[in-house]
């Protein structure tokens, strides 16, 4: 489904980890990657009352609409997630950039939950 970068919001969970702040090296890194080779929209979200949850891929998002601006549209799967699928997205997402870490940070999203 094509969606305007601007209304994709954060998964609900991501406010848990780090306070939802994102990391400013790592948005740099990615806006470098859009500019040689395009957004990879490699992300998948859900739709709520208020618009649309991405469940990972908050730095690539925020990446691209650095770049790309906020209406710029992307076509994203929208799919049934559940809070707990949400949760383990995001976890699994995590994990596989820094394990310890993220096992930290999905037991703080549990705990908040």
């Amino acid at each position: 489904m094509k969606i305007k970068l601007k209304e994709l919001k954060p998964n609900p969970f991501k406010k848990y980890i780090n306070g939802g702040v994102l990391n400013q090296e790592k948005i740099e890194m990615l806006k470098e990657s859009i500019r040689q080779d395009g957004f990879w929209d490699n992300v998948i979200c859900r739709k709520n009352c208020d618009g649309y949850e991405i469940a990972y891929g908050h730095h690539r998002l925020e990446a691209a609409k650095q770049i790309l601006g906020g209406t710029h549209e992307v076509d994203i799967p929208v799919k049934n997630l559940t809070d707990e699928m949400m949760v383990r997205i995001l976890g699994n997402e995590n994990c596989m950039q820094n394990e310890e870490y993220a096992i930290y940070q999905v037991d703080q999203v549990l705990l908040a939950k």
